[in-house]
């Protein structure tokens, strides 16, 4: 067996291990939200949306760009036989630099950002209860970045599975036992729940990257210096547009219910709104991208080793097929929740248009799976700064839009606004990654067949799932009945060759394999 396909091996078992985790995680992650939701109701949704859009700035200023360039530094390091671990140190304190300053900021000026920037001053104590969350979030997410590099990605997994497990506990008990039962102390609870599952992450890791330092084989060390100076060429780049980008970001969500105010909207109707279509819709939506989520995961390290390498034929079969699986994957997605997309809303999210929101955004599932792949991707090739100024212009974008457009169009509008700038954004990364690998986007393969397959699939499961009804059962089944229907037609039109599958096949004992273990025994 060659070494290359070991390699190819390894990498679709281990993202096949994470995939399937991730998403097991992520399902229970949306139904923890979609209870959460339906106690805080879409305005105390809508008020912790906008909460998170200043922690999330928060967050982007604190990491600063240091989780990517740990990943891009200890992969490069590795594949020249070096020791890892000044990196990861470096970058963990850059970190606490960061974060400090930015909590700092945030919790002292907390009541005036809550009154002035979000016109809600219910939100100052959740932005204050945060800020001592922003020192373990960056230090942790060096950490992550240091063991998906590492190819230690499982280990990601189990903190994953920790922070999770601690959340979903401390905020149950916080908003059910411990706060009064309003929506500001609603909003912080789930908050604190934040602050005591980052930290429980964080102890794991840090016990986890110790465990590996000591067990690491490697001698030799680059320079400080010299490692400084590839992380600051790395990160600064990419702190500084991740910056702009997160304050357009920021600028929008805040825009948002204020321009449906402008529209005609009362200020808790529109944060309803707001909390509708943001913290209950687009998480629908994005739920099974967590399947998508880990391949790209694995695929930096993988594709930055290879650059560094200068092998471009292998870069080029790497991402024409990381492109193909994800339109593949994602053009089901869609096709899934335009023909099921309004039961399923109705069943999470009763009483609400929740489904309607759900149906009318199905199209735009591929364009946001299909431009995270594709910016991992460019960021793997050294192509980060591209990829930010393609996020900041459409950042940018999306922010005028609401700006003008929403205080005349309302909702119609701000749906409008978010096809706009994915397809922005898809379009400029794809042409991008195209021309860097120097393939070509084979649109019939990747797009127009799968359409077909796929929504004819969903179409043929629909009858039965409506003559059952809407129930739980009734539900899962229809997400499940189309993907099997779906790859015998892509098998059927040569869409997907057998040959595409080989690899996967492959990761199951043969029976040879099964004969010789039983001679053996």
């Amino acid at each position: 067996m060659s070494r290359t396909f070991k390699g190819t091996r390894s990498f679709i078992f281990n993202a096949l291990i994470i995939a399937a985790v991730s998403l097991v995680l992520r399902l229970l992650d949306t139904s923890f939200w979609v209870w959460l939701s339906n106690r805080l109701g879409p305005q105390g949704v809508g008020l912790y949306q906008l909460i998170t859009s200043v922690y999330g700035f928060a967050i982007t200023f604190s990491i600063s760009g240091l989780s990517f360039a740990v990943t891009r530094v200890v992969s490069e390091s590795a594949a020249k036989g070096k020791r890892p671990f000044r990196a990861a140190a470096l970058c963990a304190l850059l970190s606490l630099f960061y974060s400090g300053t930015a909590a700092a900021v945030l919790f002292f000026f907390a009541d005036k950002i809550a009154l002035h920037l979000l016109g809600d001053g219910r939100a100052a104590l959740s932005l204050k209860v945060f800020s001592f969350a922003l020192p373990i979030i960056a230090f942790g997410a060096c950490l992550r970045g240091y063991f998906i590099a590492a190819k230690k990605a499982l280990r990601t997994v189990v903190g994953d599975i920790l922070e999770l497990f601690a959340r979903i506990s401390a905020v149950t008990c916080f908003i059910t036992f411990i706060m009064p039962p309003d929506i500001e102390y609603s909003c912080c609870a789930v908050v604190i729940g934040t602050l005591c599952s980052e930290f429980c992450a964080f102890i794991y890791y840090l016990i986890s990257y110790f465990y590996t330092k000591r067990s690491c084989t490697l001698t030799q060390s680059p320079p400080y210096s010299g490692m400084l100076r590839g992380i600051l060429r790395i990160s600064l780049p990419v702190a500084f547009g991740a910056y702009l980008r997160s304050a357009l970001v920021t600028a929008e969500n805040l825009l948002i219910p204020r321009g449906l105010e402008l529209f005609g909207f009362s200020s808790a109707d529109a944060l309803t709104q707001y909390g509708l279509i943001k913290g209950m819709t687009l998480p629908v939506l994005t739920f099974p991208s967590a399947i998508i989520s880990a391949f790209a995961m694995l695929l930096v390290p993988e594709v930055a080793e290879t650059n560094i390498k200068g092998n471009s034929e292998r870069i080029s079969a790497m991402t024409h097929k990381a492109l193909k699986a994800t339109f593949l994957y994602s053009i089901l997605a869609m096709s899934v929740f335009l023909f099921y997309g309004k039961a399923i809303g109705d069943l999470i999210y009763p009483q609400t248009d929740a489904g309607k929101y759900i149906f009318i955004l199905a199209p735009i599932i591929p364009l946001i799976y299909v431009d995270f792949v594709v910016d991992s991707l460019l960021k793997a090739l050294d192509k980060q700064v591209t990829s930010l100024k393609f996020n900041t212009v459409d950042a940018f974008f999306r922010t005028s839009l609401v700006l003008f457009l929403l205080p005349h169009t309302g909702t119609v509008g701000w749906l409008l606004i978010l096809f706009a700038g994915s397809s922005l954004n898809a379009f400029l990364s794809i042409r991008k990654l195209l021309n860097v690998s120097g393939n070509k986007l084979d649109i019939s393969r990747m797009l127009l067949k799968p359409a077909l397959c796929s929504l004819t699939a969903a179409a043929i499961c629909a009858l039965p799932f409506r003559l059952a009804g809407v129930s739980a059962l009734s539900v899962s089944l229809s997400v499940i009945s189309p993907a099997a229907v779906y790859l015998l037609f892509l098998l059927l039109t040569k869409t997907l060759e057998r040959g595409e599958l080989s690899v996967i096949s492959s990761l199951l004992p043969s029976r040879r394999t099964k004969q010789k273990a039983y001679s053996h025994n």
